[in-house]
């Protein structure tokens, strides 16, 4: 079975400067282990991978990674965390979401990603 299949993806781009923001679509690869989520070329970085949550557009972490399947098992390994196919609104009212949030920085730090320091 593949562990994923390509998507165009609606990613979300902050301007740091002008605090704009807006969609770009990218090429992604959704995550059949984790619906909801996928992985994609950083636009920071293009040589760096990262996992971002399809519905909102927006990366769930900070970290980077160095390939591509290295995203994606970082990504499986979240997938029972959460129902990560709700809009991100759902996500983050549920009452215990910072858990929730500090064990997906946990695995993902521990799926041996770069440090965001990596990034821009």
């Amino acid at each position: 079975m593949a562990r994923f299949r390509v998507i165009e993806f609606q990613a979300v781009r902050e301007n740091l400067f002008t605090g704009e923001s807006g969609r770009i679509p990218i090429r992604a690869y959704a995550v059949v282990a984790a619906p909801g989520l996928c992985v994609h070329r950083a636009i920071e970085l293009d040589e760096y991978w990262r996992i971002a949550h399809i519905p909102s557009g927006f990366a769930i972490s900070d970290v980077f990674y160095p390939t591509r399947d290295a995203a994606l098992a970082a990504a499986e390994s979240l997938a029972g965390l959460v129902d990560w196919t709700l809009p991100a609104e759902d996500l983050t009212a549920q009452p215990d979401w910072s858990s929730i949030a500090a064990e997906a920085n946990r695995i993902l730090a521990d799926a041996g990603g770069p440090p965001a320091e990596a990034g821009p």
